[in-house]
């Protein structure tokens, strides 16, 4: 069985989760999650955040960094299959966005031909 990694433990705090060990997926939904929390930060304002959080903004500041804090949670949740997205998106099952997209084809392709 293998051991279990706490927050506390060097292998994870110190490079034992890392972009180079997961899978191109994970890897790519990470960088999306990143960039997305970063934004956030900076669409809020990181004093903000930081009052928000009641710590020092050089806190957000250390946690912003490569290999920081945030950079290891974006990881984490692209491993558990969590993408974020911004408050200005809509996340749809595969299924449907696909489907939708064949009804807005055949829609188009009706209204093509009665302006023929």
């Amino acid at each position: 069985m293998t051991p279990k990694i706490g927050y506390d433990d060097p292998l994870f705090s110190r490079g034992g989760i890392s972009m180079e060990s997961v899978s191109p997926e994970v890897q790519a939904t990470s960088r999306k999650n990143y960039s997305a929390i970063l934004r956030a930060i900076t669409d809020a304002g990181q004093v903000n955040v930081a009052d928000q959080l009641v710590v020092h903004e050089a806190t957000i500041s250390r946690m912003k960094q490569p290999g920081g804090d945030i950079e290891r949670v974006a990881l984490i949740l692209a491993g558990a299959g969590i993408c974020l997205n911004s408050q200005t998106q809509v996340t749809v099952e595969r299924e449907v966005f696909e489907s939708l997209k064949v009804l807005a084809r055949a829609n188009l392709d009706t209204v093509d031909a009665t302006k023929v």
